[in-house]
């Protein structure tokens, strides 16, 4: 009697689109090479980032934020630059602490709990409130710089 193994097997020479969207894509090189002990830290720093840079939500507000930020160079605005630089940071910070959360629940609990559901409410809550100051001030920065370009 011959045995076929279920679709996502690994002897069956195919996944599925599941475990593929799972996946995160393949580290660049220089964040898998071991660094130097003083390094570490940075090194983690960055494979948070990276790992943050795949998610579409976070990749194009930083788009967003640096056409703004070569805006307030092009002007020569260094206070509008770093009111920029911080609305950038608070935003990246609630993203970061939102994606964690969302990911150990999701690990914690893979089913549907109502405890678990209202955690991640208030963490995309905590993020939501960064973004809608971010956009305030990237708006309201973007207006100003390009009335001053024009």
């Amino acid at each position: 009697m011959t045995v076929m193994p279920a679709q996502g097997d690994p002897g069956d020479g195919r996944e599925s689109r599941e475990s593929e969207a799972q996946r995160p894509p393949e580290k660049p090189d220089v964040l898998q090479r071991e660094w130097p002990r003083s390094t570490r830290k940075f090194k983690v720093i960055l494979m948070g980032l990276w790992h943050a840079g795949h998610d579409f939500n976070v990749a194009y507000k930083m788009v967003l934020s640096a056409v703004v930020f070569v805006l307030a160079a092009a002007t020569g605005s260094w206070l509008d630059l770093a009111v920029v630089a911080v609305a950038t940071g608070l935003l990246l910070a609630g993203e970061l602490f939102n994606t964690a959360i969302e990911q150990l629940c999701d690990i914690v609990e893979p089913g549907h709990d109502e405890r678990i559901g209202a955690v991640k409410d208030v963490a995309a809550a905590a993020a939501g409130i960064a973004m809608w100051f971010w956009l305030i001030v990237v708006v309201l920065e973007a207006v100003r710089l390009i009335e001053r370009l024009g």
